[in-house]
């Protein structure tokens, strides 16, 4: 088992699909509370969130990315300027049984770029960026 977190979202990632058993949203006796994909991701007749949950939460299924498989983590602090975006981190979780969708985590170093108004106090130096990709891979 993986175990992953963001600031502010917990993720249990299986990566063997057929050795795990699916387990319904609840709040097991270790505290860890399930949250469904479907339900995570539901919205409204208006097209907002229908989630009412809170932080941290638990998703459960199978890891279909590895976070280096696909992007460049490489550490690369640019000014907002410069509309790089720097090194870049991503996993895709699939839901597994009676559950349906999947989850898409990304991250990007210099989001600086994408969010007005554009100051760098929103981006990781290269220092931050390396602590925050060594935490969301190893965290227990």
């Amino acid at each position: 088992m993986k175990r992953l977190r963001s600031s502010s979202v917990r993720l249990a990632c299986f990566a063997f699909a057929s050795l795990v058993a699916v387990s319904t949203p609840a709040t097991t006796n270790c505290q860890i509370r399930f949250v469904r994909h479907w339900d995570l991701q539901a919205v409204t007749e208006t097209g907002t969130s229908a989630w009412a949950g809170s932080y941290p939460f638990t998703i459960i299924g199978v890891l279909l990315t590895d976070p280096d498989e696909m992007l460049d983590s490489t550490p690369n602090f640019q000014p907002a300027s410069s509309n790089n975006m720097g090194g870049q981190w991503q996993m895709v979780i699939q839901a597994l049984p009676p559950d349906r969708g999947g989850t898409f985590l990304w991250m990007g170093q210099n989001y600086a770029i994408r969010r007005p108004p554009y100051d760098d106090a929103f981006s990781y130096t290269d220092e931050e960026w390396v602590a925050e990709i060594n935490r969301l891979n190893r965290d227990p």
